[in-house]
Formats: C-alpha cells, structure tokens, sequence
C-alpha cells in the first residue's frame, strides 16, 4: 500500500491509492450512481450549502404553420433553477497498534476492503432511493393472459398480475408521452429487483432478450447489474432490498413478495460532488498506538420531478401483484 501522504491544504493523511482504488470500484459496482447526471461547479462547497443549477424547462404547445396576417407565436419561458443541500456520508474502522501486532494480519487491507464495501452500499442505498422518488407509478392491471394497466400518481390502485414483457411496449409509451428522453445510448434504461425478473422470465419473449445477449454479447459502456437489452430498455437486476424493500404480495402466490422497478432516461437523478470518496487515515491520537480508517464523501443528489414552473418528468415507478 502506498505510503499515508498529507493532502494538501487539508491536515489530514489521506491514502492515494486506497482512494484511487475505491473511486473505481464505486464506478463499477455502485448500480444505481452510474445512472446519475454529474453536475459542475459543486467543488469547495460545505456541508449545509445549498448548490444551484439551471435546467432547461418545459414548453406547452406546438408551433403550427404561421399565416400570412398573423403574428409569430410567442412563448415566455424561464429558465428553472434546482437544487439540494451538501451532506456528508461516510464511516470509520478504529483499531489499536496492540491489536495489529497480535493480530499477525494485513489490517489495513481488511478494513481498506470494508471501507469499500461499505461506501459502495451506503451510495447505492442513497440514490437508489432518489430513483425511486419519481411521480409517475405504472400498475399493471388486468390478468397475465389479458394485460392492461393504470398509470398514476400515487400506488393507490392494486396490481392485479405480475409483469411481461408487453409492459415494455407500453413504458415506452408512456415515457415518449411525458417527453422522458432515452440515455444517451438511444435506449431508456430499466433497474428491476430479483421478483419482477422472475416474472419476466415467465414470458416466452424473454427468450429474445437471452439470445440477443448471446449473439451479440454485453455491450459497451454498460453498469454492473446489466442483463439484456429489449425494445428500447436496457435491463438491469438489484439485490438491493433497501432501494426495493420486500412487500407480502397482493394477488397470485402471496407467499412471495410483489416485483418492483423503475425506467428512466437521462437526467433522472442529478449528483452534485463537494469532495470526491476520499480514504482517510488517523494517527493522531496516544502517538500513533490508536488508529482508524475511514472513507469520507461530500456532496448529494436531487431527483427530477416536476415542479411550479417545469413540467418534466425523469421516471415512472413500476410495481406488480406478485
């Protein structure tokens, strides 16, 4: 491991590679940070400021054909302004230089690998649940051999069958109808838990999403999580029972707990970075005989949803009976 460096203009010992190290695998294994729009100008902010940004808003209407006596049409538009508050999130490991010596083990290797699983839960847990804030709820109604279902607002309205991949088509629908634009791959991208997949795999059409996979292999740019590619959606799986908590079912088998998911395009969750993932080192207490490592991050996240003066939209929640 690299030698503790003082970070400039900081006091504090930082570990470079240990840091360097995290940050990618944050990039590579936190699912739902890598959906996040980065914004700029957030460096140097503090805990507790507010941090702004501008974003293009919505345009009712359409521009017909102008005639010849008339006047062009005009809209007033102004430009809508979000934001969200800097926040700190992070965790420490102390020990004591007693306990490594008799330990007889690489210490800092341990918890260096707990630090890192750690920050990647914590991140994957926060925006996770920011993805899961959007408006628009989609629930599948009907029966599983005639689907229909019910978009809304709130998840008032029961779910009567599980997903197929028919809701696909018409999540494209709804996401051209509320002007959620796809990725900039060109497709929407879809996060589902364990359940929904299940259901999925119950439609015959599935089979198109394993052999696409197959012949043309996982394509680039894409995050952990990534199971196949249908319609205009990315498909990803998450384990993660935080952002997609265990529900008793409410049709079907209810032994099993109801599938969830969410699409989105691009923009949905805006991440703002104050001071990057950095691992920290502390040797200053009793002489260097108590230490610590910690991981340290500042900044935060905001959804898109729509607001007094923008009318957008960033994701549609999707739920199911079972």
């Amino acid at each position: 491991m690299a030698i503790p460096t003082w970070a400039s203009g900081k006091g504090l010992v930082y570990l470079p590679l240990l840091t360097q190290q995290i940050n990618k695998a944050i990039q590579d294994e936190a699912l739902w940070d890598g959906f996040t729009t980065l914004l700029k100008g957030a460096q140097g902010k503090r805990k507790g400021d507010i941090f702004t940004w501008t974003v293009t808003p919505y345009v009712e209407g359409d521009t017909a054909e102008i005639a010849e006596d008339e006047l062009t049409p005009r809209t007033n538009v102004l430009p809508e302004q979000m934001s969200l508050t800097i926040g700190e999130y992070g965790h420490s490991f102390p020990w004591t230089k007693k306990f490594e010596v008799l330990a007889q083990i690489d210490i800092k290797s341990i918890y260096g690998q707990l630090l890192k699983e750690h920050a990647i839960k914590t991140i994957d847990n926060v925006v996770g649940l920011k993805f899961r804030e959007a408006p628009l709820k989609y629930v599948p109604t009907g029966s599983y051999a005639a689907p229909t279902y019910i978009p809304e607002t709130t998840l008032t309205t029961v779910a009567t069958r599980n997903l197929k991949m028919v809701d696909f088509f018409n999540l494209a629908e709804e996401l051209s109808r509320y002007r959620i634009k796809p990725r900039a791959n060109g497709r929407w991208a879809s996060v589902w838990d364990r359940r929904a997949i299940r259901g999925f795999k119950g439609d015959p059409l599935w089979q198109d999403v394993q052999l696409r996979l197959i012949e043309a292999g996982k394509p680039s740019g894409l995050l952990t999580g990534y199971i196949g590619t249908f319609d205009k959606f990315d498909i990803y799986q998450s384990d993660n029972d935080i952002v997609f908590p265990p529900l008793q079912g409410t049709g079907g088998d209810t032994s099993l707990p109801p599938g969830r998911g969410v699409v989105f395009g691009e923009d949905a969750v805006y991440k703002a970075v104050a001071e990057p993932v950095t691992i920290l080192s502390d040797f200053s207490k009793d002489f260097g005989r108590d230490r610590a490592l910690a991981w340290f991050f500042m900044g935060g996240w905001k959804s898109r949803y729509p607001t007094a003066t923008a009318r957008f939209f960033g994701a549609i929640e999707v739920t199911s009976a079972f």
